[in-house]
């Protein structure tokens, strides 16, 4: 009867950190995603910047 219990408590000690391991790659990878994303926001956000500034600049 321990064994079993000894059994189902290592199956799913070993399901959990299944799970963790999947859940802390998943965030690591939304982490990496969202300063991706972040850093083409910034850069798209400067170029447009400099494209109104440059026709601005070319309109005086």
């Amino acid at each position: 009867m321990l064994l079993i219990y000894f059994l189902l408590f290592t199956i799913y000690y070993l399901l959990f950190t299944i799970y963790f391991l999947l859940f802390t790659i998943y965030y690591l990878l939304f982490t990496i995603y969202y300063l991706l994303f972040t850093i083409y926001y910034l850069l798209y956000t400067i170029c447009y910047m400099l494209c109104v500034s440059a026709l601005n600049s070319s309109y005086y």
